[in-house]
Order: structure tokens, then C-alpha cells, then sequence
């Protein structure tokens, strides 16, 4: 298993570029790019109509009215100060603006924290929680968030005296992806009996949690309910920043790894299939040369075998016109008995008038064929 990056490594690429050739008194380029994300986040970076040396980066949450319950533009000005604008581009729900001719003297650090932009807009649902349950003298039952960062799915945040409980419901498109989502999601929890620092991970099925009734939960076959129970140590100082990064990308974290395990079963299935196709093809057997020829009488493939069989068998039978023969086996009736040997010819019976059982006790004659 793997960790997702907290931040968009093509976000920070771009700008890392763009900064370093600014500090190498490079000329300007106009750029327009539009990056992708997960939770059908849109960064975009282009510089300004008519001003090369600026350069905004605009970010789009399309569940952004949520945060703003939770001063998120309050996080962002205390995390990014003189570089976010008070007004973002029309149809983005932040934007950065750098000034190309006086760079950052840090631009790594800049360029990586500007790429955690998703990241820092979900902490701010995750800081008020930390802070109120550190400091929360009472039950806090009624302290909940609910963000719908998809459709039909969502992030519940609620904050208790003892814990804090982030629960996410989401749903599979396909019947396989829930079986091996339940089996992923059952390693959390061993994980949890050898390692007892590990926060609680509960995963319920079709139905929501206990801690969701009374809300706008979904209901389904597809629908997945992930819960994780965050204690004191979780949201320490030290470990509280640690926490929101990873907790932020669960349901990501658990998509991917199902498409990854959907992906090495395929591969796997594949390479199974060739190495059976190798075996069948080396099990084929090999067919004469000559012309099959169907003997009914005798059961066998061709001429030559019926030679070979004579000559092995003493007790044989010879068929006067076989229907199915391509070549006749012919047997002179005018000869007697005694040509053939000392053998004897005894008749089958008066419907078998052209059949003869051959018994030698030397040799079988040879048959003639035309």
C-alpha cells in the first residue's frame, strides 16, 4: 500500500519552473494551465492578459460554500497572506497571485505549499474541531460538520469529549468494488489490534452509522460508510497537521487502492490464461501425414494402421467392401483354405456371407489393396 501525495505534484512542477527561471532572468512566457485533482478539484495557472511577469494560480472546491461556515478564507489568508486576492477568478473559488519580477526567495517551500491548497481548504473544517474538543469541558453531541464533497457523498465531522469522529460515506459503481473494499478496509483493523496507537477504523455497509441517524445519510446496495475514531494523541500539536493530511484523503486513499487491486487481478488472470494456452498447445497431438481413412469395421485411422494392426494381431477381421473405405480390401473367395496357410476360415453366420475370422496359428495373410 501507498500513500497519496497531500499535495498536486504537477501544481508544484509548474510553479517551481516558472520561479527558477524568473531567478535566472529568463524571459516571461504566457502559460494557461488547467490541472486536475482528486475530488473534482481544478487548478488552473496562467499569467495575466497583457502582463506576462504575473502569474495566479486559481483553485475550484465546488463544495467551497460549505467551508466558508468554517472561516476557510480566514485559514487561507493566515497560511498564503499578501499572495491570495481578495477576489478570485470568476468561476474558481481561490486565487494566488505571484509577481514574476520579484520571485520568492524560497520558491521550493512556496511552490509545495501552494500545491497543498486542496489540503489547507479541508483544514479548516478539521481546526475548529481539534481545538474544540481539546478544550471542551462537556459532552459536544450536538457539534457536527457536513460537507458534501461529491455527489451523494460526504464527510461528517463531530466532536466529542473524549474523541473526534470523521465519518465518510461513499459509493461504489461497481458490485466488485465492494467486496474488495470490505476486505481493504478489514486490514485497517488488525491493524488496530497490533498496533494500538492506530485510531479506530469502522466500515459499515448499505446502512449509516449510529452516529448519523436523524441525518440526510444515504441508504443503499453501493453506498459504504467509513468511520474513524480520533483520540487526544491524534490531535496533539505535534501530530494534529499530520492527522488532517491523511485524514482528508481517505476516500482517495481507498479508491485507488481498489482500482490497483482490480488491476494486478486482471493482470494475473491474463498471464493464468497464457500459461494454460501454453500447456494446451503442448498437449495437441500429432496427426499422420497421410489421409485419415475411417475403417468402421476395424476402428482405425488409415491404411497404414490397418497393416501395422494385422500384422500384430492374430485374431483380425477383414471387411470384403467396408462402406466407409477409400480403398477396398480385397480377398480372392475362389482360393481354398489351405492357401492361406494352415489357417481356417469360419463364416460369422448367413448375414455375415462376405465376412470371414481369420484363426492362423503361423501367420495372418497380408491383405491386397487395388
Amino acid at each position: 500500500m501507498i500513500f497519496l501525495d497531500f499535495h498536486n505534484p504537477a501544481v508544484e512542477a509548474l510553479l517551481l519552473s516558472r520561479f527558477n527561471n524568473a531567478k535566472q532572468g529568463l524571459k516571461h512566457e504566457k502559460i494557461d494551465y488547467t490541472v486536475a485533482d482528486f475530488d473534482r478539484v481544478i487548478y488552473r495557472l496562467h499569467t495575466v492578459e497583457g502582463d506576462k511577469s504575473k502569474l495566479m494560480v486559481s483553485l475550484l472546491i465546488r463544495f467551497f460554500d460549505e467551508l466558508r461556515e468554517y472561516d476557510v478564507e480566514g485559514l487561507l489568508r493566515r497560511e498564503y497572506g499578501d499572495y491570495l486576492c481578495s477576489q478570485p477568478q470568476p468561476g474558481y473559488s481561490v486565487t494566488l497571485l505571484f509577481d514574476l519580477n520579484n520571485p520568492p526567495k524560497n520558491g521550493e517551500a512556496v511552490a509545495h505549499h501552494v500545491a497543498m491548497l486542496k489540503r489547507n481548504c479541508f483544514a479548516a473544517v478539521f481546526e475548529p474541531f481539534f481545538l474544540l474538543q481539546a478544550l471542551a469541558e462537556e459532552p459536544l453531541i450536538s457539534k457536527r460538520a457536513v460537507i458534501h464533497y461529491g455527489d451523494m457523498e460526504t464527510m461528517y465531522v463531530q466532536a466529542l469529549e473524549d474523541r473526534i469522529t470523521v465519518i465518510f460515506s461513499t459509493v461504489f459503481q461497481d458490485a466488485n468494488d465492494i467486496i474488495i473494499g470490505k476486505i481493504f478496509m478489514q486490514e485497517f483493523t488488525e491493524v488496530r489490534r497490533r498496533y494500538d496507537r492506530a485510531p479506530q477504523v469502522l466500515y459499515s455497509h448499505r446502512v449509516p452509522p449510529a452516529e448519523l441517524r436523524g441525518t440526510d445519510a444515504a441508504v443503499g446496495d453501493n453506498m459504504a460508510y467509513i468511520t474513524f475514531v480520533l483520540f487526544p494523541r491524534h490531535l496533539a500539536p505535534h501530530a494534529a497537521d499530520h492527522t488532517i493530511s491523511l485524514i482528508h484523503t481517505v476516500r482517495n486513499y481507498l479508491h485507488y487502492h481498489i482500482k490497483c487491486a482490480k488491476g494486478y487481478l486482471h493482470m494475473r488472470m491474463r498471464a493464468k490464461t497464457a500459461e494454460f494456452v501454453k500447456i494446451l498447445n503442448r498437449a495437441r497431438p500429432l496427426y499422420e501425414e497421410e489421409p485419415v481413412v475411417c475403417v468402421g469395421a476395424l476402428g482405425l485411422d488409415s491404411t497404414s494402421a490397418l497393416e501395422r494392426q494385422l500384422s500384430r494381431q492374430s485374431n483380425s477381421v477383414v471387411s470384403q467392401n467396408g462402406s466407409m473405405m477409400t480403398k477396398t480390401l480385397m480377398i480372392d473367395h475362389s482360393d481354398s483354405v489351405d492357401d492361406f496357410s494352415g489357417g481356417s476360415v469360419t463364416p460369422f453366420g448367413d448375414n455375415l456371407e462376405n465376412d470371414y475370422y481369420c484363426n492362423s496359428t503361423d501367420s495372418v495373410p497380408q491383405p491386397v489393396f487395388e
